[in-house]
């Protein structure tokens, strides 16, 4: 903990001299962040393969590139991002210039999750640096092998008096916020882990943001070509061995389609991964024990009725893809958070008895809803409070830079990812420039202005 108090000592002496002000110097953190990317890939990919067994094409594509495209996309905007915003001004401020900056925090604390340990720790990073901030990171140690190389390839690819790297568990790094040394931290992971960060933060008045995960259900329609959606979803739910935030946990089948799609589902595993997934090198494992008895808890309390898969095995922390048919809303299944790859199915009758009952679970964090029908569309969204909503697919946000990944601030406190990130990692501040003349005296008592005019005038706003 000694070496660590110091780094955010030195730090913060860093943070004073202004040099994380300057445009070049946030551009060529950016481009050693890249230049470590890329030429750490291997290093990257080899130890997610040891941590979990995430094929190199999963890897790649959810831990390297959407961090590689924020990196770019960051160079790109950060001379906007960085430029004064022209403020309204009230009348009564005549003559007054209104602008406002965007200013660093000062040092940020990130942790990161398990389960995309580079994707969900380098991606907030970027945007961090893009502020102006230094950074403290801390990888999960959920993910050892993980953690060992983006510990290295960190501190060997920038000066730790602005980035540094440490590894710990939970108590290191919750002594580190109860030291009081970092301005904001930034959290991406489960519940649990969470509400100790987010006490510590309020104990010590440290401003904090969090994402953790939360139900994610899934429609279909009756009119959805079925081959098609469940590919769809069987790579949605079954990328990453189903831990990821955005995968579906519970799956909603119409009555009159329940026999043809269940078939395609079965179907499609064994196309993505054989007849035998655990010779896949398509599928990934869970992440460690605990995790692995928890799903296993989970599977036997529930009654429902397995119809593919359901094969543990502890030893190598395999669990098969599996499909598990539930009776209804009362199964475990339903409401704790599998995190793993197994996808309760449940069937329906009409769409509103599925509104009526997701209704009691809003806010959601993202509903997948499959039809072709217009009608059945707006139904839903009008229907049900969610934080994202996708139509016919898989709401993949954690790759995209077109749209921002939306939590509700009292669940998750977090909006970040897409042109709005930085706006997580910086504070607004607002500048006025008043002019020596004109100084109209009628501003000055005794007031000689008429009270209707200042009636009038008083909330005009000049564009």
């Amino acid at each position: 903990m000694y070496s660590v108090s110091r780094h955010l000592k030195n730090q913060r002496l860093f943070f004073l001299t202004g040099k994380t002000m300057d445009y070049k110097w946030r551009i060529q953190q950016l481009d050693l962040l890249e230049n470590m990317l890329l030429s750490g890939s291997e290093d990257i990919l080899n130890s997610l393969y040891l941590d979990m067994h995430k094929p190199p094409a999963e890897a790649y594509a959810s831990e390297i590139a959407p961090v590689l495209s924020d990196i770019r996309y960051a160079k790109k905007n950060l001379r906007f991002w960085m430029n004064p915003k022209r403020l309204d001004i009230p009348f009564l401020n005549l003559f007054t210039k209104g602008i406002q900056y965007l200013q660093p925090f000062g040092i940020i604390l990130i942790i990161g999750p398990w389960n995309y340990p580079f994707g969900l720790l380098l991606k907030p990073l970027v945007f961090a640096i893009s502020a102006g901030n230094c950074v403290l990171v801390k990888p999960s140690e959920f993910a050892p092998a993980s953690s060992r190389v983006i510990t290295d390839l960190i501190n060997k690819t920038f000066n730790n008096l602005s980035i540094a790297c440490f590894e710990g568990n939970i108590n290191s790094t919750l002594q580190v916020i109860k030291n009081e040394e970092v301005d904001r931290v930034f959290f991406c992971g489960g519940e649990i882990t969470g509400r100790n960060v987010m006490q510590s933060c309020t104990r010590n008045l440290i401003d904090h943001k969090h994402e953790n995960y939360c139900l994610n259900p899934c429609i279909i329609d009756i009119d959805v070509p079925v081959k098609t959606t469940a590919r769809r979803i069987a790579s949605g739910k079954f990328f990453n061995a189903g831990q990821t935030n955005f995968a579906p946990n519970i799956c909603f089948i119409h009555k009159k389609i329940k026999n043809e799609f269940t078939h395609s589902l079965t179907e499609v595993l064994n196309q993505f991964y054989g007849p035998t997934p655990r010779h896949s090198t398509a599928f990934a494992r869970i992440i460690n024990k605990i995790h692995f008895h928890r799903i296993k808890t989970l599977l036997r309390s529930s009654n429902g009725k397995v119809i593919e898969g359901g094969i543990l095995d502890e030893e190598s922390l395999y669990i098969s893809p599996t499909l598990i048919e539930i009776e209804n809303n009362n199964d475990p299944l339903f409401y704790d958070n599998i995190f793993g790859p197994v996808l309760p199915l449940i069937y329906y009758d009409s769409i509103d008895e599925v509104i009526k009952t997701l209704r009691q679970k809003s806010p959601l964090h993202s509903i997948s809803l499959f039809t072709v029908n217009s009608a059945c569309k707006e139904l839903v969204r009008g229907g049900i409070v969610s934080e994202n909503y996708c139509v016919n697919g898989i709401p993949h946000f954690m790759a995209n830079n077109f749209g921002s990944f939306e939590t509700i601030p009292k669940k998750d406190m977090i909006t970040y990812r897409s042109n709005t990130t930085i706006d997580t990692f910086s504070f607004k501040r607002s500048e006025i420039q008043k002019p020596f003349f004109p100084d109209l005296k009628i501003f000055y008592p005794p007031y000689n202005v008429p009270l209707w005019l200042m009636k009038k005038t008083a909330n005009t706003i000049i564009l």
